[in-house]
């Protein structure tokens, strides 16, 4: 953003995973344009984490200092500085160790890599297939008069946070996760606020330079969206190709999620008030099983289809041979 340049006609203002600290001239310009019915997408990253240095041994992530922490609690949220590990997650391909001369490659579940799943029940989000995200941060809410709050977006219940800085190591997934620590639940990553805002800059000097005509403390009606990850609308790259894969693409499982259908809907729900997002039908092509229960209740399964069905044949018959004994044997 600049305070040079206009933004008020705008349908829709989309952050998406910004680096770099926003001026006080920023953030009044994003505040007025919402004081006055403008709507915004945020997809932020709280934390610095990528995988180019997660082969290090000594790496780890740190918050970015974006200076929208202030703006977003007048709001009604907060990105807490943290990532969230979920056993529900994508995989990674780790070099586990040698066959010969060759390196012997396992695709692991990288637990920074959440699989995202548990939807609330909201025109956004439904009847969705699964979402990728990476590195992500969980969100609460703050008090904040006439704001209608909504949680869209869980981790799995196998999932647990890490407050930074987060040690963010491939070599890790070598090791044998401790499932127990993994006892946080759902976590929110993200919401929808709904209401009138009240501006950051209420009974507050205006930054040098802004022009404050026109100037709001409480906004019309209006929507703010804030998700805890800003990966979730980026294209990976094929390198080989040199093109950028489709929005969701995961190479190592050759499948593509739903990131680009849950952000049209997003962007539908935003922008459109006559409600034509809730007609929109879409086809449920894949829901990740929860590998917990898959784990606790194997051998039960495996009887049931198993063992119950070869029972039941043999009861039948008996029952069948007792039957026509007894009705044939008065003969």
């Amino acid at each position: 953003l600049s305070h040079k340049k206009k933004i008020e006609n705008l349908s829709l203002v989309i952050v998406a995973e910004p680096t770099q600290s926003f001026s006080q001239a920023d953030k009044y310009q994003l505040d007025q344009y919402i004081m006055h019915g403008g709507k915004v997408l945020f997809l932020l990253d709280r934390l610095e984490a990528n995988m180019d240095s997660a082969s290090r041994d000594d790496y780890f992530a740190f918050p970015y200092d974006l200076k929208l922490d202030d703006q977003l609690f007048k709001y009604g949220v907060r990105i807490n500085p943290d990532l969230i590990e979920d056993r529900v997650a994508g995989k990674y391909p780790v070099v586990v160790g040698k066959a010969g001369n060759r390196p012997q490659i396992m695709q692991l579940e990288w637990p920074f890599f959440p699989l995202i799943n548990q939807y609330a029940d909201h025109p956004i989000t439904r009847n969705l297939d699964a979402t990728l995200t990476k590195f992500v941060s969980s969100l609460d809410t703050v008090k904040a008069a006439g704001i209608k709050k909504t949680a869209l977006l869980f981790s799995s219940p196998y999932s647990k946070k890490m407050s930074a800085p987060v040690k963010v190591g491939v070599n890790d997934l070598r090791k044998q996760l401790q499932e127990r620590n993994f006892n946080d639940g759902k976590i929110p990553i993200a919401y929808l606020l709904e209401g009138k805002f009240t501006s950051l800059f209420k009974n507050r000097f205006a930054p040098e330079g802004v022009d404050t005509t026109g100037f709001k403390n409480i906004s019309t009606p209006t929507k703010i969206l804030v998700v805890a990850d800003g990966d979730m609308a980026r294209n990976d790259v094929n390198y080989r190709e040199n093109k950028p894969q489709p929005l969701g693409f995961d190479p190592i499982s050759q499948y593509t999620f739903a990131n680009s259908d849950l952000l049209m809907n997003m962007v539908s729900y935003l922008v459109d008030d006559d409600g034509l997002i809730r007609v929109r039908n879409k086809e449920v092509k894949i829901r990740p099983l929860d590998k917990e229960k898959i784990k606790n209740e194997k051998l039960f399964w495996q009887v049931v289809n198993l063992v119950l069905p070869i029972v039941s044949l043999i009861a039948f018959g008996v029952s069948w041979s007792y039957w026509r004994k007894r009705k044939y044997a008065k003969f």
